[in-house]
């Protein structure tokens, strides 16, 4: 069995923050999955909902051009009973944005002191990471705080990495 995904082409004028709110129409037994994919078909988040009512899930994007959303069943063997509906927005906004890609020291995301960043993570499958670079002055203490924003059976974890990727605390 092969998972149908339909894919939507969605234009953006520039960096910001691309928002899928997704909506099923009927409480069927399956769950949709969604993505956002950068030109390149990159996953750049997914999410996925049982009985979708407005959920949403908003990505980073780094530049203009053409994202795509996929949308499928989150069953590998059946399709959701029903349809779908849902609303792609952009905002120009980057404040607190995370950036694909930022998964290496090398392509870190770099932040601000005291900057507030709402980020995700595409899969757990694949380990991925998200790294952030900030830029201190001196010796010193580094505060980090981390808030997980919606209840799940996973948790995050961080370390703090010095520029050499030698973990410093975790």
């Amino acid at each position: 069995y092969d998972n149908e995904v339909d894919y939507f082409a969605v234009e953006v004028s520039g960096s910001g923050s691309l928002t899928v709110t997704m909506t099923q129409t009927t409480d069927g037994n399956r769950s949709f999955s969604y993505s956002v994919l950068n030109s390149s078909g990159e996953v750049l988040d997914t999410s996925s909902c049982y009985y979708c009512n407005g959920e949403e899930m908003s990505v980073g994007v780094g530049a203009s051009g053409t994202y795509y959303v996929g949308v499928g069943s989150d069953y590998r063997y059946d399709a959701p009973v029903g349809t779908y509906t849902f609303t792609a927005s952009y905002s120009d906004s980057t404040e607190g944005v995370e950036f694909e890609p930022n998964d290496s020291l090398a392509t870190a995301q770099s932040i601000s002191l005291g900057e507030t960043i709402t980020g995700s993570l595409s899969s757990g499958y694949d380990n991925e990471v998200d790294y952030f670079a900030v830029e201190v002055s001196g010796s010193g203490s580094l505060t980090v705080t981390m808030t997980q924003t919606t209840d799940g059976n996973r948790s995050f974890s961080y370390s703090v990495l010095n520029s050499s990727g030698e973990v410093l605390d975790t």
